[in-house]
């Protein structure tokens, strides 16, 4: 079977870059007057720390397939899961682990990969509703609350990393996907944890650096809009039907916008400006493997 996918590694790759190439000349018109008043400097900056933050949830996604008991080093498991990322916005939401299956060793067993999605989405979601909330605090100047939230926060992700959850789940025959995750140490489970609160950071950071500096928004309303955007994410998250969440996410967002009075006029664009920095983010990590990986191969040669 992983013989037949790999014949698809070119396809779905060239495929999740023509999607997203017309995701984004689908909405360039709409952002031609945004973008006329945008500052390069600190939306390359922007771009920049959202990167870096998929780069750590790449490291994430690489130690959680080698916690569920697949042979793959961290550098394969990290660059799969970047390329996977172009595929993520094909309508249908199995591209990605079509992807994923392909570049992996035949080895991988398909519920190690569903398994490592699935934590990593869970995971990446909690801490993103999390910082959401910090945010929103941060911008109401709820300063007071903000220490609680993230002590509150921070024990369900050291959990998640654990994998208890599996091996609740295989000994009680709820879930028969995956044999229990072997014993790991508690560096393991820090590491993990900390790869993706760090990509979690970084990637709010950038929003917020693209907001408050790249499009000249007051900090505490970008920090606003930015936290009400990632806990629109996360719930986003569980509708399948849309490709990477486009719609929900967006009418997610401008419906409670409005009800703490953010008019459309400012919460509209940010929708779109959103989408198109994410997905020029998702573009870059991609490319940047291939010419990682291009390079070498040169060099061997």
């Amino acid at each position: 079977m992983n013989r037949r996918l790999k014949l698809l590694r070119f396809p779905l790759g060239l495929a999740g870059l023509l999607f997203v190439g017309y995701l984004v000349w689908n909405h360039w018109v709409e952002l031609s007057d945004q973008i006329t008043n945008a500052r390069v400097l600190p939306i390359i900056m922007s771009i920049s720390l959202a990167l870096a933050g998929n780069f750590f949830f790449g490291h994430a996604f690489a130690e959680l397939l080698s916690m569920h008991g697949a042979k793959v080093s961290l550098p394969l498991g990290r660059n799969v899961f970047l390329i996977s990322q172009v595929t993520k916005y094909i309508p249908g939401k199995i591209w990605s682990y079509l992807l994923q299956m392909a570049h992996l060793p035949e080895s991988t067993r398909i519920s190690v990969i569903f398994t490592a999605n699935f934590d990593l989405a869970i995971m990446s979601l909690w801490t993103n509703v999390i910082i959401g909330i910090v945010l929103i605090l941060f911008g109401y100047e709820y300063y007071l609350l903000i220490p609680l939230v993230l002590i509150a926060g921070i024990p369900p992700s050291i959990l998640t990393a654990s994998g208890y959850h599996w091996k609740f789940m295989y000994n009680r025959g709820f879930m028969n996907l995956t044999k229990p995750c072997s014993k790991q140490g508690t560096a393991s489970k820090q590491s993990l944890t900390a790869h993706v609160w760090a990509g979690s950071v970084l990637g709010a950071l950038g929003q917020v650096v693209l907001l408050s500096m790249g499009f000249s928004l007051e900090l505490k309303l970008s920090s606003i809009l930015v936290g009400i955007s990632l806990v629109s994410w996360a719930i986003s998250a569980a509708f399948i039907i849309f490709p990477a969440g486009i719609g929900i996410r967006e009418w997610l967002f401008l419906k409670t916008s409005s009800l703490i009075g953010v008019t459309s006029s400012i919460a509209a664009p940010f929708t779109i400006i959103t989408r198109l920095w994410l997905l020029i983010i998702d573009l870059l990590g991609g490319i940047l493997v291939c010419a990682i990986n291009l390079l070498k191969f040169k060099n061997r040669d």
